[in-house]
């Protein structure tokens, strides 16, 4: 296990830190200036021992976040999979590079593909709460919001401080299940921690909505636009939310039109 753990980590202390400053950087922003210095944190990491896989995935899961600023968000999505695969090919153990890799299928549009691979992320760490929430995300997108919202209670009850993103998940598989109350309170505490990140707002805006808060809801609609000024329905929805059914990407797209945002 002790071999394994540094092929997943790395015995070169500036890598690790570079690493955990990259890591830090992204998870306390999770906006588009976050994400290029996380980028340059992890490119000095791998530089630094090119074998560090854990590093790698983590670049990987930056492309999945840059695909929504992209201007070729395909080309995004390839260097993604090129990345995760090297990451995978240094240790084929790492449960969270597993777990990019299906966030990388959902967005390709291979959602049963993204639940094998989250499926096997778990399996290779099953107390792992990152983990547990990429196969929430999987399930939801794949059209499984029930095993969704229990996976997701799963990885929060784990962490003392759940993550932004968990909290966001929890949030959202809240929202889709009908725990409006639930849903508001989550998050609201992840855009605490967190308070440009687009999707939180988005997913709060169609909250309030469905809760008939008009006001609350236009309310974060213009949160969206002050953080995110090119924001728009057409482009943005779908990345953000890459439902596997156009009902459901439908049902984001109308709630989030009511909270007044431009098509």
């Amino acid at each position: 296990p002790r071999r394994r753990l540094y092929r997943q980590s790395t015995q070169n202390a500036e890598a690790y830190d570079c690493f955990l400053r990259g890591r830090h950087r992204w998870q306390s922003t999770r906006t588009r200036q976050g994400m290029i210095q996380a980028r340059q944190l992890y490119e000095q990491a791998v530089a630094l021992d090119g074998n560090f896989a854990r590093a790698w995935a983590s670049l990987a899961g930056l492309c999945v976040a840059e695909r929504r600023w992209s201007q070729s968000p395909q080309a995004s999505l390839s260097q993604g999979f090129e990345l995760v695969n090297k990451a995978i090919a240094l240790d084929e153990t790492l449960a969270y590079a597993w777990g990019i890799l299906a966030l990388l299928h959902l967005q390709n549009k291979e959602h049963d593909q993204a639940l094998l691979d989250a499926e096997r992320g778990v399996s290779l760490n099953p107390e792992g709460a990152n983990g547990i929430t990429y196969l929430a995300i999987a399930q939801f997108f794949a059209g499984h919001p029930k095993q969704a919202l229990a996976s997701s209670r799963k990885a929060v009850a784990l962490m003392p401080t759940p993550t932004p993103m968990q909290l966001y998940s929890l949030g959202l598989h809240c929202l889709w299940s009908g725990s409006l109350e639930e849903a508001r309170a989550t998050l609201k505490k992840a855009i605490q921690r967190t308070p440009d990140a687009v999707a939180d707002h988005a997913v709060l805006a169609a909250t309030h909505v469905a809760q008939g808060g008009d006001r609350e809801a236009k309310g974060e609609g213009q949160e969206i636009l002050r953080i995110e000024p090119d924001f728009n329905l057409t482009e943005w929805v779908p990345r953000l939310f890459p439902f596997k059914h156009e009902a459901d990407l439908e049902r984001m797209v109308e709630l989030l039109r009511k909270a007044g945002l431009p098509e």
